[in-house]
């Protein structure tokens, strides 16, 4: 609090999720390990509010992202979806135009049927284990820093979602 009384910071910045356009009450589902929760965008929402972030607590290097959907009988992977990484979220900032976001687009056409989509920087330390099938061909930006630095400074990741099926995620 400062001298006036006003709060210094609107929000602080705990690990696991943050902040969604859509169902926020759901977003803690994302992180709790259970495969029968979930976060989902409600249909009657905007697709533009279909996106949820997530945030790491502190800037870390991260050299993997996996995304797990749930299984068939539960509903259906993200058609089309975006992943946005940012290396600073400040404190004070609350307007999404403040953050200096990089885009990865993990699956170049409509996703159906993946239900395992794994993004890895675009330098790894070699002791990641292999992804198989579920590797996706994007792969998150090389970091600003040292060329020696492996994977990605990051800390939020937001998903979005840009394309639906029958007002279904």
């Amino acid at each position: 609090v400062s001298n006036t009384g006003a709060p210094v910071y609107d929000y602080f910045l705990f690990p696991g999720p943050s902040r969604a356009g859509s169902n926020p009450e759901l977003a803690a589902n994302l992180l709790d390990g259970d495969p029968t929760t979930y976060w989902e965008p409600d249909p009657d929402d905007p697709l533009i509010d279909w996106w949820v972030e997530v945030s790491v607590g502190r800037t870390v290097p991260i050299e993997r992202i996996r995304l797990q959907f749930v299984n068939e009988e539960l509903g259906d992977p993200f058609r089309r979806f975006l992943i946005f990484l940012e290396d600073d979220q400040f404190p004070l900032v609350a307007e999404d135009g403040n953050f200096q976001f990089k885009v990865v687009e993990p699956l170049s056409g409509v996703n159906e049927d993946q239900r395992v989509i794994v993004v890895d920087a675009a330098q790894t330390s070699g002791l990641l284990p292999p992804a198989g099938e579920a590797l996706a061909d994007a792969r998150m930006p090389l970091p600003n820093g040292s060329p020696s630095w492996n994977g990605m400074l990051v800390e939020t990741i937001r998903l979005q979602v840009i394309d639906t099926k029958k007002l279904k995620a």
